[in-house]
């Protein structure tokens, strides 16, 4: 799935704009704080809800306006065209998806698979586990149509669970939700690996070809000591501490993902500018793993300050990488010179300035 049209509305500094992107490549030029970021964000918060450069929204909207206003119309491969929108501000979320209402981001972000590169990507190796978290399940998402049922069912009973934890309801009216969360947490486990699996040599490939390689091993840690006991075995083991916290400590949904360079742990092993290109390596190759399922579309790529803290044979690679990769891109840059390159040459130029974007004809 590509985006053939997008408007976005009070987005930041962009009071309007509408404009129809190449399939392929296309660049965002302009000053810093002139609107270039915001375009993908606005992209972002349509495809998945949130933005990548705040936890509110709402902070997105444009100062004195109520709301902002996403659409965009999709293409197929097979020229088959479909519209997903938008209006999101401080206690508003409305959703639309062929013009009906929908009642979760999920239903649009099914349709538009998105992923951002940003100048924090090294997050996903340097810091705690959310981010990495969400890089595996927006992956698992996208390929396991049954991981999002499973993961509602999950949080259903985890819900119910920590209720009655908090309540303090007799053991046995906890336990009850143990076999649930069980059954889940085995088929999430079951989904997270397989993707893994399939993820891990394309990482490798990728990172080959951006850097020279080094070895890459990910392991998934459940949330709890899986080898010692199975869930519900640890959520009953664990009552009464659970208890005393108000809350279910452990399980699927803490689990984390050990990044291992060279049989050391990523962050220990290399640099901050090799933990971008790592990180950069794992987000194109989840776009890749989409991209290979035949049942599945194209993924959108937000590429925002390309040059940020990458050395110009890095940004080379990356660049090469990025034109041959089969997605629609978008990248931002404060200049054109330090987007240079051969692939870049069929690229589609947007310049903004002042939140004026406008299309530049070559």
């Amino acid at each position: 799935m590509a985006i053939e049209k997008f408007h976005l509305r009070n987005v930041r500094v962009i009071r309007s704009a509408t404009i129809q992107p190449s399939p392929g490549i296309n660049l965002i030029y302009g000053k810093n704080a002139s609107g270039k970021s915001s375009l993908l964000e606005a992209i972002h918060i349509l495809a998945q809800g949130r933005s990548f450069r705040t936890h509110l929204v709402s902070r997105v909207v444009t100062g004195g306006a109520a709301s902002m206003i996403l659409f965009a119309r999709l293409s197929k491969r097979g020229g088959e065209q479909l519209t997903i929108g938008a209006e999101r501000g401080e206690g508003v979320i409305r959703l639309r998806k062929e013009g009906r209402s929908v009642p979760s981001t999920a239903e649009l972000a099914r349709e538009l698979p998105v992923q951002a590169i940003t100048p924090e990507v090294h997050a996903l190796v340097e810091q705690g586990p959310a981010s990495r978290r969400r890089f595996l399940d927006w992956g698992v998402f996208h390929v396991e149509h049954g991981f999002i049922s499973t993961w509602r069912r999950f949080v259903k009973a985890l819900q119910q669970r920590n209720a009655a934890l908090r309540t303090g309801l007799p053991n046995g009216q906890i336990s009850v939700w143990h076999g649930e969360l069980a059954e889940c947490a085995v088929e999430m486990g079951r989904m997270r690996r397989g993707y893994l699996e399939e993820l891990v040599p394309l990482a490798r490939n990728l990172l080959q070809l951006m850097t020279g390689g080094s070895e890459l091993e990910l392991r998934y840690l459940p949330g709890w000591n899986e080898e010692k006991e199975d869930y519900a075995a640890h959520l009953q083991r664990s009552l009464d501490s659970d208890r005393r916290s108000g809350y279910t400590r452990h399980g699927p949904h803490r689990f984390d993902l050990a990044i291992f360079v060279d049989g050391e742990p990523a962050r220990d092993r290399i640099s901050r500018g090799e933990q971008k290109m790592l990180a950069i390596a794992l987000r194109l190759a989840q776009a890749e793993l989409l991209q290979s399922r035949g049942d599945r579309e194209q993924c959108v790529l937000l590429v925002d300050d390309l040059a940020s803290e990458l050395d110009p044979e890095r940004r080379s690679s990356l660049l090469r990488v990025l034109g041959e990769c089969g997605c629609q891109v978008f990248i931002t840059a404060t200049d054109l010179e330090s987007i240079e390159d051969t692939a870049m040459r069929t690229a589609k130029l947007f310049h903004v300035e002042h939140g004026v974007l406008q299309e530049v004809v070559q």
